[in-house]
């Protein structure tokens, strides 16, 4: 396929160049592979009916990464990586002006002449996921093809950095798919012609897409309603029994909980027969340091009326926190424990790290 690169003068115009077609994450989206998004949110996006993503500190970082990503790739392998390749531009197809990819790298194995003949793509990667090299997430596997198959390159690599389980570093040579390509394309095809040029939304795929649809329609008017299914009256009824178990295990709940505070008056603790396992306990809450907003407006006015709210007046506590750490310090205080506070020993839960990825 035959394509133009195109090098915008800065970031936000790179933005607006994306926006002219659909680059390697939303080929994710309309290939079902992306966990994040849909097709309905995706249209939402590009027709302007819902803000744009916004940059979240994982995704800056993961930009931020992309060298260091690089880097390793090439003390790993030996490629040559292409220094005019790092930074903002896009690869647009001659033919199908809304095929737009924007590769992270482009690289040349060890020993081989830096020429154009000779061009792989980079996708770099920073992860908390652990990554088997055998079966790479389906999301990255989609990217880097979606992007070979644009720029017409035979072969590719995703490298990756991951904090999971502890810091590590690899990479996985892809060849190009032509097939699986051409599934992409489709449903690109598909999508830009009869959703976005028509402006015709594609069904809503869950109850978050419904509430973006009905979000900003939702007034009820006077005789619009229905009569419910046989499976819609099913689980009514069935909600309504479980609401009421737990209103009556609510109230049961509340009655053990006062018997055990009443016998524990005058103890800190009970214990089971065992000796060990703690039943319940009564003792003064710890009382946290807070900060002696009198004294510092006392002692430092005009730093104190740097961090009122301008508005209703109120001191910006966690700002000035943040700026003026060693003075907050300085002005906390400790104040007097508290009445005994009774509490259940329930048990605590235990639960797994999730790992989430960094885009």
């Amino acid at each position: 396929m035959a394509y133009t690169i195109v090098r915008p003068a800065d970031h936000d115009a790179w933005l607006s160049e994306r926006e002219k077609g659909i680059g390697s994450s939303e080929a994710t989206t309309l290939m079902g592979v992306n966990h994040y998004e849909d097709r309905y949110k995706l249209f939402m996006r590009k027709t302007h009916q819902i803000p744009p993503k916004e940059s979240t500190e994982q995704m800056e970082l993961g930009h931020h990464l992309e060298p260091a990503v690089a880097s390793r790739f090439a003390q790993l392998t030996g490629a040559w990586i292409d220094p005019k390749s790092e930074g903002d531009w896009i690869a647009v197809d001659t033919k199908k002006e809304y095929l737009r990819v924007s590769p992270d790298r482009i690289w040349v194995p060890e020993g081989q002449e830096h020429k154009k003949e000779n061009w792989r793509i980079l996708e770099c990667k920073t992860t908390g996921l652990s990554v088997d090299t055998d079966d790479i997430p389906s999301y990255w596997y989609c990217q880097l093809q979606y992007q070979m198959g644009v720029m017409g390159i035979k072969h590719g690599a995703v490298a990756w950095i991951s904090s999971f389980p502890v810091f590590n570093s690899g990479y996985k040579e892809i060849d190009f798919n032509p097939s699986y390509f051409a599934l992409i394309v489709q449903a690109i095809d598909e999508f830009w012609n009869n959703n976005i040029l028509t402006g015709t939304p594609p069904e809503p795929e869950d109850l978050e897409d419904l509430r973006v649809k009905y979000g900003s329609k939702s007034v009820t008017v006077k005789g619009q309603s229905f009569v419910a299914d046989d499976w819609m009256e099913a689980d009514y009824n069935e909600l309504i029994g479980i609401k009421t178990k737990m209103d009556s295990l609510k109230d049961r709940k509340k009655e053990l909980e006062e018997e055990l505070e009443k016998a524990i008056m005058g103890y800190a603790a009970i214990y089971c027969k065992d000796g060990e396992t703690v039943l319940a306990t009564r003792q003064p809450k710890e009382p946290k340091p807070e900060l002696n907003r009198e004294l510092l407006r006392q002692e430092y006015e005009q730093i104190y009326d740097k961090y009122l709210e301008v508005q209703e007046s109120v001191f910006n506590e966690s700002l000035f926190k943040k700026e003026c750490k060693e003075l907050y310090k300085q002005y906390l205080v400790t104040p007097e424990a508290g009445e005994p506070e009774f509490k259940i020993a329930y048990p605590r839960k235990t639960s797994a790290r999730k790992a989430t990825a960094i885009f």
